[in-house]
C-alpha cells in the first residue's frame, strides 16, 4: 500500500520534512556502526523516512537502509537519525522506530518518489 498524506498521525515533522509524505509498509533492513535491524518504512518522502522497528539507533547516528518498492526497485539510501520515538511524550501513541534524514539516495529512490508524489 502507498498513499500520499501531508505529515504522519499529525505531528509536527522535522524541519524540511513538511512536505508530502508517501505513506507505505515496505520490508526494509537497515545497519548502522553498532548493529543491523529491521522493520517497516511507515513514510517516506524526498528528504526522509520513518522506519519503524524495535531496534533504536540514536539520534544523530549514520544509518545505512536498504528496501525494495512494491514496484521492483531496489534502493539504498544513507541518512542520519533525526529523530527517535524514545524522545516523544510516552502518552504519545506511536509504533517505535526513528525518522531518518537522508544524506545520500540514488537516483532509483528520487525517480520513485518524484513518480509517486505526481
Amino acid at each position: 500500500m502507498i498513499r500520499v498524506t501531508q505529515g504522519a498521525r499529525g505531528l509536527p515533522m522535522p524541519s524540511g520534512m513538511a512536505a508530502p509524505r508517501i505513506r507505505t509498509a515496505i520490508g526494509a533492513r537497515f545497519a548502522t556502526q553498532r548493529f543491523k535491524g529491521q522493520g517497516r518504512i511507515k513514510n517516506l518522502g524526498e528528504h526522509g523516512l520513518f522506519v519503524r522497528t524495535s531496534q533504536l539507533p540514536e539520534a544523530g547516528e549514520t544509518v545505512h537502509v536498504s528496501f525494495t518498492f512494491p514496484s521492483g526497485e531496489k534502493v539504498w539510501v544513507v541518512g542520519v537519525v533525526w529523530w527517535t520515538t524514545a524522545s516523544l511524550d510516552a502518552a504519545t501513541e506511536m509504533p517505535s522506530g526513528f525518522g531518518l534524514r537522508l544524506l545520500d539516495d540514488d537516483d532509483t529512490y528520487r525517480q520513485v518518489v518524484a513518480r509517486l508524489l505526481d
